[in-house]
């Protein structure tokens, strides 16, 4: 299961980078999912709520259930600004409390990501189940379990394509070394809130703003980087379809252009300062390329940035101790063209022509 969630992830994401897609309409994914849990809770039945980012693009996922012991199941995902129904895969369980003890793991050496939950066994005991989603569907797979009847306790593990009766010394075994060259990223990806009587806006808001953001999946661009014509060697990560860039290292591409600003930092305010016009100060480590092609993980900083004293939101994520912006925020930001050249691969930069959403 582990090759299949890492080879789902990594077909995604080499999918995104085939294409630089223009900057998509701006949209609120806990708007969408208002209006879903909204029809949801109209039946006035009890439900219960659940958000998981189980593909890691920065989106998460809605389940739902009758009850915080019920099984959940998947309800909905945002892509590309719509709603979209989200469904069990076929051969998928249904465990008990799924994603109530979610756990991501990552391996900084192959760039895998594991993503893991605990909980009851609809068949009795407790297990350990992996997920994925793939083409819009979950795919939740049974790896361990254990039942306790009596005196004695049974065990069960994924083996040869089905789960199979082990031994308690496989079973410990298989389980010691199943984290092998991982390592936990965080424990803490969801939101959940139990509903009753109705839809109250209050209540429904208080949910969706609980949500932590996790991690997100950044994979090395292999696209080239012209600045004005000119190619220029430049390290860029591409999550969920967009490249992000260093801020350092865009602003010493730019430097000498009519599009050429500094950067500096404010301390107090915590924020990271653009000052357009002036010529960029260069410390160490700008247009330095990221080693080799494995994925890594991204997260969501809480630093601001403020353009000429005025703060300004932008996507921006922190990878490997630095933070990385969108690319077209920043065109849209200091009004400058890109475009992208899909039969050379390349991301085209121009300051001589303004900013276009096309």
């Amino acid at each position: 299961m582990k090759k299949i969630f890492r080879r789902g992830l990594l077909a995604l994401c080499f999918t995104f980078l085939l294409a630089l897609s223009p900057r998509a309409a701006e949209y609120d994914w806990q708007t969408l999912y208002k209006g879903k849990i909204r029809t949801l809770l109209s039946d006035g039945q009890p439900h219960y709520l659940l958000l998981a980012d189980v593909d890691l693009d920065g989106t998460p996922e809605l389940f739902g259930g009758s009850g915080p012991l019920s099984p959940l199941i998947p309800l909905a995902a945002c892509s590309a600004g719509q709603l979209a129904e989200l469904s069990l895969a076929s051969g998928s369980q249904t465990p008990t409390s799924v994603l109530q003890n979610l756990r991501l793991s990552f391996s900084t050496d192959t760039g895998e990501a594991l993503l893991t939950c605990e909980g009851n066994d609809p068949a009795g005991g407790n297990a350990l189940w992996e997920l994925s989603l793939e083409k819009g569907e979950i795919l939740c797979r049974k790896r361990f379990a254990y039942q306790e009847n009596g005196g004695s306790t049974s065990y069960y593990m994924w083996k040869n394509n089905q789960m199979t009766s082990v031994s308690g010394s496989e079973y410990r075994s298989a389980m010691d070394h199943f984290w092998d060259g991982f390592a936990t990223q965080t424990d803490t990806l969801t939101a959940q809130k139990f509903f009753s009587g109705g839809y109250r806006s209050q209540d429904v808001d208080a949910f969706l703003q609980s949500y932590s953001p996790a991690p997100v999946l950044a994979l090395p661009s292999q696209a080239a980087v012209t600045v004005n014509g000119s190619p220029l060697s430049l390290g860029v990560y591409n999550i969920d379809g967009s490249n992000y860039f260093k801020l350092r290292d865009l602003a010493a591409a730019l430097n000498g252009t009519n599009k050429q600003y500094n950067v500096g930092w404010d301390n107090m305010t915590r924020q990271v300062s653009i000052e357009q016009g002036k010529p960029y100060q260069p410390v160490a480590g700008e247009l330095s390329r990221p080693l080799g092609s494995i994925p890594t993980l991204g997260r969501q900083p809480k630093d601001a940035l403020s353009l000429d004293g005025r703060t300004v939101d932008t996507q921006k994520y922190n990878i490997g101790g630095n933070n990385y912006f969108k690319l077209r925020d920043l065109a849209e930001l200091l009004d400058f063209q890109v475009l992208w050249d899909n039969s050379s691969r390349t991301i085209r930069i121009d300051t001589t022509k303004p900013y276009s959403q096309s």
